[in-house]
């Protein structure tokens, strides 16, 4: 294992972490193996009541390649509001880039020496905002990781990028998750770090929205990180699904575009509302609906954070 001392690479890893050691402890031996260590790995512990926290305070004790840093911190605040934490503190350390990932996110042996070779050898590397992995999830390239989008009179859509595009060594993005992206800290200095008010979803999507516009987001196809693949919240067997990931997601994708498409957030909002109404008013989907409209309604009055009824463990 080779640690990397060049000026050009000073990273810095973020994971967050809550209540998943299991997961937690394969993704932390994959950067203990890492061919190219890391300068700092900063493990961001949002209160797990799962024996999380013992299990680092002991970790942290051991011979590592990287500085280790584990913020505990006295609350759950959701993902955005770790990420934001983690990458304050990578920023704190004087990190130039900072790559981010959840504790079930597990990177390929060799994906920082790869990083690192792309930026001595490629100037488009090194002028990019941030640089993306490839996710793979059963063995299969997850396409949802990375996408990009298209505008319509009312609404932001978002697209995978086509499978086809992954035979090529690297290709372009709009849109990026948490999953193994390495974001520039001159950019993050400019943009912000990510919006900690939104606890959970979309938060990825909309800083990749602000670190976008100032230069490009690259993927390079011989990175990869695995992914152990996450449920899907909308769907219990088969059926659709309610619970209070429903509330976040849809708060902050009417957030995202009021802050970045205002006359799309305008149409849609309204649109949205309507249906909501309707909805209530003939009694279908109640549950869905009234979910919706608190949604709504927060979105219309900026209003961020863990919501007083829809916290995290609430369903319909």
């Amino acid at each position: 294992m080779e640690k990397n001392n060049t000026m050009e690479l000073n990273l810095a890893c973020v994971i967050v972490t809550y209540n998943r050691l299991d997961y937690l402890k394969k993704a932390l031996d994959c950067y203990d193996q890492q061919t190219k260590m890391p300068d700092y790995l900063i493990i961001v512990d949002n209160h797990s009541t799962d024996g999380t926290s013992d299990y680092l305070d002991g970790w942290e004790k051991k011979r590592h390649g990287f500085k280790c840093i584990i913020l505990h911190l006295p609350e759950n605040i959701g993902g955005s509001g770790g990420f934001y934490s983690g990458c304050q503190k990578a920023l704190e350390l004087g990190a130039d880039y900072i790559w981010m990932a959840d504790d079930d996110a597990y990177p390929a042996l060799n994906v920082i020496e790869c990083f690192q070779n792309h930026l001595h050898n490629e100037p488009r590397a090194r002028k990019a905002s941030a640089v993306c992995t490839v996710v793979l999830e059963k063995g299969r390239i997850q396409l949802d990781h990375r996408r990009r989008y298209k505008l319509t009179w009312n609404n932001m859509i978002a697209y995978s990028i086509p499978l086809e595009e992954y035979k090529k060594s690297f290709f372009t993005l709009q849109l990026f998750s948490y999953v193994g992206v390495i974001i520039r800290s001159d950019i993050l200095r400019k943009v912000g770090l990510c919006e900690k008010g939104f606890f959970i979803y979309n938060d990825d999507a909309e800083h990749a929205l602000r670190v976008g516009k100032y230069g490009e987001i690259i993927c390079y196809t011989d990175m990869e990180v695995v992914h152990a693949k996450p449920q899907n919240f909308m769907k219990k067997d088969g059926k659709e699904f309610i619970d209070w990931r429903y509330y976040y997601s849809a708060r902050n994708f009417y957030l995202m575009l009021k802050r970045h498409f205002k006359k799309q957030y305008f149409f849609h909002w309204h649109l949205d509302y309507i249906k909501a109404k309707i909805h209530l008013l003939s009694n279908r989907k109640v549950d869905k609906y009234q979910v919706r409209l608190a949604a709504l309604m927060d979105a219309k009055y900026d209003k961020l954070g863990m919501h007083e009824i829809y916290k995290p463990g609430w369903h319909a």
